[in-house]
C-alpha cells in the first residue's frame, strides 16, 4: 500500500501519482491490479486524464471507475451546491456505483437517494450495501469503463473548477503512542 497525503491526486500531487504508479509497475514481481482510493472530494476527471498520461496508458488499463455514495450523507452541507454538483460528476464518471450506509440511512432516505440518481443518470450499476462490502468478483469484475464517456467529461484546465480547501482541509500525523479518541475530537476546529 502507497498513501499519497497532503494534497489531491486530480491536481496537486498528479505527480506523485504517477511516480508511485510507475515504481510499483517497476517492481519485479508483476501487478495485477492497482486500486486508487481518492478522497471523497476528488475529481475523476484530473485521474482519468493521469491515467491517460503517455507514459501510464500503455503500460495499464484504467478497468473501472467506481464511485462509493453514502445514502445517508449525500445530501449533506446543502448550503455549498457546488460539493452536490462534484457528487453529480463523480457519478456521471463511474461505471459502479457502491450505494454505502443503505441500513442506517433506511428505505425512504434510500428511495430519496436514487430517485435522485434516476434524475440525472440512466442505466446505473448500482450495489447497495454497508460498510462497503461488495465482493470482489463485482469489484475488480467491472471492465466497463468508457474513455469516450470521460473525454466528455473532462475539463481541459489546470484547475478543472475546483477548489478543496474553501470546504475541507487536511492534515496528517504519525505516532506510535496511542491516542485519546476524546482528546482527538476535541482538538477540532
Amino acid at each position: 500500500m502507497v498513501s499519497l497525503a497532503n494534497g489531491c491526486v486530480c491536481c496537486q500531487i498528479r505527480d506523485d501519482l504517477i511516480e508511485s504508479v510507475t515504481a510499483l509497475l517497476a517492481r519485479p514481481e508483476s501487478v495485477e491490479y492497482i486500486l486508487l482510493e481518492a478522497s471523497g472530494v476528488a475529481d475523476p476527471a484530473g485521474i482519468f486524464m493521469t491515467f491517460s498520461d503517455p507514459g501510464l496508458r500503455d503500460r495499464i488499463r484504467l478497468d473501472s471507475v467506481t464511485c462509493v455514495v453514502d445514502a445517508d450523507q449525500v445530501f449533506a452541507h446543502p448550503e455549498y451546491p457546488p460539493l452536490l454538483d462534484l457528487k453529480l460528476r463523480q457519478v456521471g464518471f463511474a461505471d459502479l456505483l457502491i450505494l454505502n450506509k443503505v441500513s442506517l440511512a433506511g428505505p425512504g432516505q434510500v428511495a430519496k437517494v436514487r430517485a435522485w440518481l434516476d434524475g440525472h443518470f440512466s442505466r446505473l450499476r448500482i450495489v447497495e450495501t454497508d460498510y462497503c462490502q461488495v465482493p470482489y468478483q463485482i469489484l475488480l469484475g467491472v471492465g466497463r469503463f468508457d474513455p469516450a464517456l470521460a473525454a466528455l467529461n473532462t475539463c481541459h484546465d489546470d484547475d478543472h473548477g475546483h477548489d478543496h480547501s474553501k470546504l475541507f482541509s487536511t492534515w496528517s500525523y504519525q505516532t506510535e503512542e496511542p491516542l485519546a479518541l476524546e482528546a482527538l475530537r476535541g482538538s477540532a476546529p
